[in-house]
């Protein structure tokens, strides 16, 4: 609460945890901006109906989550209506082949009340969503069949009985988890939407990945590793099924590596899939292939496509469309099954969540573009125009866009022109910035060209910042030798890319060499991770769930393959290679001062390979911070978590930058009263103030824990030495003397963020005091 002295002239800005604040005039996108922006994940069309379904993702920060609900459009973008609005999630929309009725999964109760997901369809002319499978079962995948039937994949469900006899031991505390028991079976299971009759017409082997359906619904393909364990996947194979008789037809494919997602031309004679180029490097490109049912003849069709793709779909009998990574791009290529390939879609701009009615040519996709957010464009096909039926980028129109453009330079040893995306804040400037160099995941990943970016680069610009991600060799979208170059090599010829474009940019005045930051996720957490074992050159590093110990990695990831795939043998068969390409292998050499975040349920690059930093980094004496959050994987989910880590990254550069630095970090406590000094910046002006100089400080102030509500005078902040009379820094470009303001805090009050500013003090460690609360040291 604020009390304000109504005859005062004066204004002061507190800002409440959680409000929101409309612009009057266009502002520079902050991460809760990107947070919040909507987001298109599923698009499916029908041409004959003459609809489209797409699934919409938005943000509630007050409940912590993301919310997914299905809309409808005619195909030419009008008349756009929300078809579900549970206080759950609705997602996967599949259009049934008549057009009448759509499917989906949801998290919502049923109609009697009960938990639990299931599949759920909602006439397309109105009416309520009934639900039609049983919540026990984990649907992994599901598609529409001939006679309103729906044929859905889960695995095979444990007997009452046994669940019942596991609840009562673990209650008597024998609850021991078997890691190395058999996963369990999967099962296809039919649907009779009408009569909700459910049949079971296929029993598999635990790893039973996708499947699909021939149009008559008389065959049946599923693609397996017969196991169901991860690191099995480089065995996939593709297998026939009848299931008129419900018997095994034929097996497929048998080569080596991995054959998957295999999908029925539309009139049912061929199949296509994918597979990796090289079978012994299973994150080499992906190509298309396709099998005649009646030859069985196989055929590669992008041979002379080089460049993998990400998703499939069969236009027509003839041809197929192909979602490709082309450099920071992502286009739609059609390809013929005689293994002709163009594109469909082009310019700066990254498409995906292609949908096709093999009854029309027509096209529909999600293009995402560096200024504008994900839109359901449509298309007739090659040589015709792209149409724009949504407009989510509306949300932008009050926020200024900073330029992202791609960058070129030329790898140290000369084997590869390098390309990576650069982000310049749009008021920077001829003058050089400091510069956050983020490191994508993967490898065999990439930065794009989207405004949409999970590490959040405009809200890095808006603070300041340069921006350089580059894509490395190893880096998908580019040539398939580029794509397999850090083969027995990560953190070599990667790392060089990486300090060469940095260096380039140095050299075009973009960056200032003495204020660089490197950070990343995964494997770009691995790479940062090498990164302050080689180099000084850094001011700050922020790690993010990443790979310290290679060979500590192998032994905890549920992906222990991954460090086959790309180091060729086990640490057992050739230790040294494990060791010359750890981090911890060289952390003495380590200076940098580093943020470390981590999810405490991540089993990809399990949370002790941050451990293990951590505690190196604190025998060494490095800088350091670490924050483990729960209930995350392998990447932050939640809302509040992604804003949480931003924030934290920010006050971790801008301290060791010297820059608006955080002051230890730490909250300051007294009486279960939280104060944190967010931000300390030194030598702050103001345009309408001359000749003088501020140091200006956030505060955020928490009383949920108190007792009674406290309140006390915002003159009762000063500063010693001199006892400074107390600036209070408002909206807009001027300061205001501080008489008569009071703030209360309590259980019943929201946290506070207060920004006030002082006249700069002559010593570089003054005191901040609050009457009757405490001292606090600050230090820049």
């Amino acid at each position: 609460m604020l009390f304000l002295n109504n005859s005062s002239k004066y204004l002061i800005t507190l800002i409440l945890l959680g409000s929101s604040l409309i612009a009057q005039t266009a502002t520079n996108i902050s991460a809760r901006d990107l947070i919040s922006l909507p987001t298109i994940r599923n698009v499916e069309l029908n041409a004959a109906h003459k609809v489209i379904i797409y699934e919409l993702r938005e943000v509630d920060f007050e409940t912590n989550k993301k919310r997914h609900h299905l809309w409808m459009m005619d195909i030419d973008g009008s008349n756009p209506r929300r078809l579900t609005y549970s206080s759950k999630n609705e997602w996967k929309p599949k259009i049934s082949p008549d057009g009448t009725s759509v499917a989906f999964l949801s998290d919502r109760p049923d109609l009697f009340g009960e938990p639990g997901t299931r599949l759920w369809v909602l006439p397309m002319d109105g009416g309520e969503a009934k639900p039609v499978s049983n919540s026990k079962k984990t649907i992994a995948q599901f598609q529409w069949g001939a006679d309103e039937t729906i044929y859905y994949l889960c695995p095979q469900p444990r007997h009452d009985a046994v669940q019942t006899l596991e609840k009562d031991r673990a209650k008597a505390g024998f609850d021991a988890h078997d890691k190395t028991a058999k996963k369990p079976l999967k099962e296809i299971w039919s649907i009779d939407v009408t009569t909700r009759e459910e049949t079971r017409i296929f029993v598999g082997d635990p790893g039973v990945t996708s499947f699909d359906i021939e149009s008559s619904g008389q065959i049946l393909v599923y693609g397996t590793n017969y196991t169901g364990d991860d690191n099995d996947w480089v065995e996939t194979d593709i297998f026939l099924f009848a299931l008129k008789d419900s018997v095994p037809l034929r097996q497929l494919t048998d080569f080596k590596g991995a054959e998957e997602t295999p999908r029925f031309s539309p009139d049912g004679s061929t199949i296509a899939y994918t597979r990796t180029q090289e079978s012994r490097k299973p994150f080499s490109q992906l190509e298309l292939e396709t099998i005649d049912l009646h030859t069985l003849k196989v055929k590669r069709l992008t041979k002379t496509l080089d460049l993998t793709f990400n998703d499939f779909e069969w236009y027509n009998d003839q041809s197929l469309l192909l979602e490709v990574a082309q450099g920071l791009n992502n286009h739609i290529y059609q390809v013929t099954v005689g293994g002709q390939s163009s594109p469909v879609s082009g310019g700066p701009s990254y498409f995906h969540k292609t949908a096709v009615d093999p009854e029309s040519p027509i096209i529909a996709a999600v293009k995402q573009t560096s200024d504008g957010l994900g839109e359901i464009v449509t298309s007739r096909g090659a040589g015709h125009p792209w149409e724009q039926l949504t407009n989510l980028s509306g949300a932008l129109e009050n926020l200024n866009i900073h330029p992202q453009t791609a960058f070129q330079w030329r790898s140290r040893d000369e084997r590869f022109n390098i390309q990576g995306l650069v982000v310049i804040p749009h008021f920077s400037g001829d003058k050089p910035l400091p510069l956050i160099v983020n490191i994508h995941g993967g490898p065999a990943s990439r930065t794009d060209i989207a405004l949409e970016q999970y590490d959040m680069f405009q809200a890095w610009a808006s603070q300041g910042f340069a921006v350089f991600s580059p894509n490395f060799r190893g880096s998908e979208g580019y040539s398939a030798s580029f794509q397999t170059a850090n083969f027995r090599d990560l953190g070599g010829g990667d790392y060089h890319d990486i300090m060469t474009g940095i260096k380039a940019l140095i050299n075009r005045g973009v960056a200032h060499p003495d204020s660089l930051i490197i950070m990343g996720g995964s494997y770009g957490g691995y790479m940062t991770n090498w990164i302050i074992t080689q180099t000084k050159q850094f001011k700050a590093a922020v790690s993010r769930y990443g790979i310290y110990d290679l060979r500590n990695d192998f032994s905890n990831s549920i992906y222990a393959q991954w460090e086959l795939d790309y180091l060729g043998k086990t640490y057992w068969e050739e230790p040294n290679i494990y060791r010359r390409l750890s981090p911890s292998s060289f952390i003495s050499r380590a200076k940098t001062p580093t943020l470390i975040l981590h999810g405490a349920n991540d089993e990809n690059t399990f949370k002790t390979n941050s451990m293990e930093l951590a505690r190196a980094l604190k025998t060494l004496d490095v800088p350091h911070r670490f924050f483990l959050y729960p209930r995350e994987g392998h990447g932050m989910g939640e809302p509040n978590h992604q804003l949480d880590v931003f924030n934290r990254q920010l006050a971790w550069v801008n301290k060791h930058l010297g820059k608006m630095q955080t002051v230890n970090d730490e909250d300051w406590l007294t009486q279960n009263l939280r104060i944190q000094v967010l931000s300390v910046e030194p030598d702050a002006s103001f345009s309408n103030i001359q000749g003088e100089t501020f140091l200006r400080l956030k505060l955020f102030i928490d009383g949920s824990h108190l007792d009674k509500p406290q309140s006390f005078d915002l003159s009762d902040i000063r500063l010693e030495p001199g006892h400074l009379s107390i600036l209070g820094l408002p909206s807009g470009q001027f300061l205001a003397r501080v008489q008569d303001f009071k703030i209360e805090v309590g259980a019943d009050s929201e946290p506070v963020e207060l920004e006030l500013a002082f006249p700069m003090p002559e010593s570089p460690e003054p005191v901040m005091v609050i009457t009757g609360v405490g001292r606090y040291k600050l230090s820049y």
